[in-house]
């Protein structure tokens, strides 16, 4: 461990104070009148005419850190709403549904809609619904009794095998973005989407919908705008692993051994977003937004709601079967500068932009890369070296093919960030 003396903690917490203002993570005070300093109660008058039980003291700790890692997975807001008014999708008595990647954003997010229904009250669901779950998260989950839960790991093929037994369909959620190494992109992103494409077929189970990703065009070269024609050019090591993933699902499928669907998202935003992202948004309050490039560039968004809506949609339609297709708003040109002005307006702050320049962007991207070669990752500096970038798309062939319609919108997300950023 590293002591760190009171009075430099202090003063750093007086600096970000006066550069982050009520965003800033620790309060001066706290430090001038909590840290290094302690507190002792005595219990014993309890105890005798209470008979009050003092728990030891591993026990509180240890359920201390359950109940902190729960909250960081953000499944203390995941519950069961009973709404008897509530009215569901049915499926087949024998149709039994597994979902990999919970907890987890879009995960969580999914559960939670197949649970209780949307803000419109729609895509609840009475089916079976099997998870799977990573052991190391046991005893933090609790879901209805429709629900299954079955610890294993998408990279080990026996636990996949006992996961996917009478299993009809696939919603293959899981996978890494900032992992601390490079080879786990290709272990978990491309060799555990191997892994269930080849157990499936392996147990009879055909409809597989993946979750793909932008990376897997990497950003606007020849056009600023994605379209279901654009060729891939998977941005760097999570790119080209995600690529690898839905080449394999999309090939199987052209050999008919499986009916594979991928969709692919783009910058999400949503219910159940994690800490490392709300972080982003308690930037707006500082006195200037850092913007990576000139402002100008194009972005697409994915609301999660609206990435649930479509693999519910995309199951059902066999024009999707062996396709991919781009998942974002309504609206594929939103500029940098436009989401950013949604977003202050949504926390009621002045949008005033630093905008850094496009070849210090650059520089991040080479950063970026050479760290790749030594097989590492900086999840700051690989979203600054490409943030700068053209990355949207047309939704056209979804909507075509499935009648995607994507209902939330700016508006929505607004009012989201207004009651969990503020």
């Amino acid at each position: 461990s590293i002591f760190i003396p009171k009075w430099i903690i202090y003063l750093g917490s007086v600096a970000a104070k006066i550069i982050l203002g009520k965003k800033s993570p620790v309060d001066p005070r706290y430090v001038k009148t909590v840290i290094g300093n302690f507190s002792w109660y005595d219990s014993q008058k309890a105890v005798k005419e209470l008979n009050y039980q003092i728990p030891p003291i591993d026990d509180i700790l240890a359920q201390a850190i359950v109940d902190a890692r729960k909250k960081a997975l953000g499944l203390n807001d995941l519950f069961h709403k009973r709404d008897p008014q509530l009215k569901r999708m049915i499926y087949d008595e024998d149709d039994r549904l597994l979902i990999t990647g919970f907890p987890g954003w879009l995960g969580n997010r999914m559960i939670d809609i197949l649970m209780n229904g949307d803000r419109f009250g729609n895509h609840a669901v009475q089916r079976k619904i099997r998870v799977l779950v990573q052991p190391h998260f046991k005893g933090m989950i609790s879901l209805p009794e429709n629900y299954e839960i079955v610890y294993g790991d998408i990279a080990d093929k026996e636990s996949l095998r006992n996961a996917l037994q009478n299993v009809k369909a696939v919603y293959h959620l899981a996978g890494v973005i900032y992992p601390k190494n490079i080879k786990s992109f290709y272990r978990i992103n491309y060799e555990g989407t191997k892994n269930i494409v080849d157990v499936c077929i392996e147990q009879g189970i055909r409809r597989i919908l993946f979750m793909g990703t932008d990376s897997i065009c990497g950003y606007g070269r020849e056009k600023r705008i994605f379209d279901e024609h654009t060729a891939p050019q998977p941005y760097k090591n999570y790119g080209r692993s995600k690529y690898l993933a839905e080449k394999y699902l999309l090939d199987k499928t052209q050999e008919g051994l499986v009916d594979g669907t991928s969709l692919r998202g783009f910058w999400f935003f949503g219910p159940f977003m994690p800490e490392r992202n709300k972080d982003f948004f308690k930037m707006f309050f500082w006195k200037k937004q850092i913007v990576f490039g000139n402002g100008k560039n194009y972005r697409s968004i994915s609301h999660v709601d609206n990435i649930i809506h479509a693999f519910l949609k995309a199951e059902q339609s066999k024009n999707t079967f062996g396709k991919w297709y781009w998942i974002g708003d309504k609206k594929a040109t939103h500029t940098v500068d436009d989401i950013y002005n949604y977003i202050a307006s949504g926390l009621g702050v002045s949008y005033k932009p630093f905008y850094v320049p496009r070849w210090i962007c650059e520089c991040f991207n080479m950063l970026d890369s050479t760290l790749s070669i030594f097989g590492k990752l900086n999840a700051t500096i690989h979203a600054a070296g490409k943030f700068h970038k053209d990355i949207a798309g047309d939704i056209s062939a979804a909507e075509r093919d499935f009648d995607y319609e994507p209902m939330i919108g700016f508006e929505e997300i607004k009012e989201e960030l207004k009651q969990s950023i503020t």
